[in-house]
């Protein structure tokens, strides 16, 4: 049976950009869909963590870097806790630039674009028939689904999120300002927690602009556009914030359906966030990897399900199961647990060494739970100095 392409992507994310160009790389022949012309803009803070950076095939130009991150400034209620480290955990980029340089890194392996919109996707005896916007019609021995958390695509694999399995974001950017009230934050992500519900909100510094946002579980923050509000007041940036939008996340560790047929999700349509400070990139980069060698790897779908399924857990699925824990007991006793980490620097200086990936949630949970009595110890004993 002849096909157009043996694999369709849908969407031209990371998860999608990385998947075509593994592909193409690997000889078969992919087409890539997606929808908007890129560069475009995105709802993303654009914290690229070296865990993420490690994924790619190739060097990260110095061109798309906007920030170079050491360390962390963490707020909760009226404590502050600035912990930087020796070593880089993460960079700042404008996704609209990321984003597209992921797809020129596809095109160059070999991949085909297409820039529409996916109308329909039916799975057939013939494979799966992709037809676009305009009508364009394309079959395809298989496809990887990564339109993000809302893709209406999602529910050909598994069933929609509900408010606890889903999180959103609402995020603006205000060009830099003279004198820059935030030039204390080079080197450093800045992160607000108790601003959202399950959530936090961030002033992340560009270089020419602040990315500034809030995002929480949906379940647990029923306006986010009154809490971004607030938030921007709270910081000085009342009325500044343009291009604000919002996007839906998933709340990443609980056990989704990865694949059904000859579909598999990658990326956000598979919820591969992290649900604590809501790493979403390193996951969509690798994810999209993963799905294209279980693709390149197994003539039959049940051994490329299997496939998938067993390196997204080995690599970083169970490492998010852990982190779901981690969120679940920091933001349902948020005065104990939370306090902790924004009033002990090696509670918050021992975090970063995760999202550096030389440190895992089981890990730091291991290190971190006998330490707590001593933390709160110490804690109690500061309050009742004079």
């Amino acid at each position: 049976m002849g096909y157009d392409f043996e694999v369709a992507v849908i969407g031209g994310g990371p998860a999608g950009s990385s998947a075509a160009r593994r592909l193409a790389r690997a000889g078969v022949s992919v087409v890539l869909f997606e929808k908007q012309a890129m560069p475009r803009r995105k709802v993303c803070g654009g914290a690229l963590s070296e865990q993420a950076m490690s994924y790619l095939d190739f060097e990260l130009p110095q061109e798309v870097v906007d920030w170079e991150c050491y360390g962390a400034r963490v707020t909760y209620g009226d404590k502050t806790l600035v912990e930087r480290l020796d070593e880089r955990i993460a960079v700042l980029v404008t996704r609209s630039r990321f984003d597209k340089l992921l797809v020129d890194m596809a095109l160059e392996a070999g991949a085909q674009v297409v820039w529409e919109a996916v109308a329909s996707l039916d799975e057939g005896e013939r494979g799966v028939a992709v037809k676009t916007a305009s009508g364009a019609s394309f079959t395809v021995r298989r496809c990887i689904i990564c339109a993000g958390a809302n893709s209406r695509f999602i529910p050909k694999v598994r069933p929609r999120d509900g408010v606890y399995g889903e999180g959103i974001c609402m995020e603006g950017e205000v060009d830099r300002l003279s004198p820059d009230p935030f030039a204390h934050l080079e080197g450093l992500i800045d992160i607000y927690f108790g601003v959202a519900g399950y959530g936090y909100g961030w002033v992340f510094h560009h270089g020419t602009y602040y990315s500034v946002g809030v995002g929480g579980l949906r379940a647990k923050f029923p306006n986010p556009a009154k809490a971004l509000e607030e938030f921007t007041a709270r910081i000085g940036l009342a009325g500044r914030l343009r291009d604000v939008k919002g996007h839906p996340i998933p709340r990443g560790g609980l056990d989704r359906r990865l694949g059904k047929g000859s579909l598999l999700l990658a990326g956000d349509s598979a919820g591969f966030v992290d649900p604590f400070y809501g790493e979403g990139l390193a996951y969509a980069i690798r994810s999209g990897q993963l799905a294209a060698e279980a693709i390149v790897g197994n003539s039959r779908t049940d051994m490329m399900h299997e496939d998938y399924r067993r390196t997204t857990k080995a690599e970083f699925s169970a490492n998010l199961e852990y982190s779901l824990l981690f969120s679940k007991v920091m933001y349902t006793l948020p005065k104990l647990f939370l306090n902790t980490l924004v009033s002990d620097e090696k509670a918050l200086r021992r975090y970063l060494y995760v999202p550096l990936n030389k440190l895992s949630y089981k890990e730091y949970l291991t290190w971190l739970v006998p330490r707590l009595p001593v933390f709160w110890a110490r804690r109690i004993f500061e309050l009742m100095l004079p």
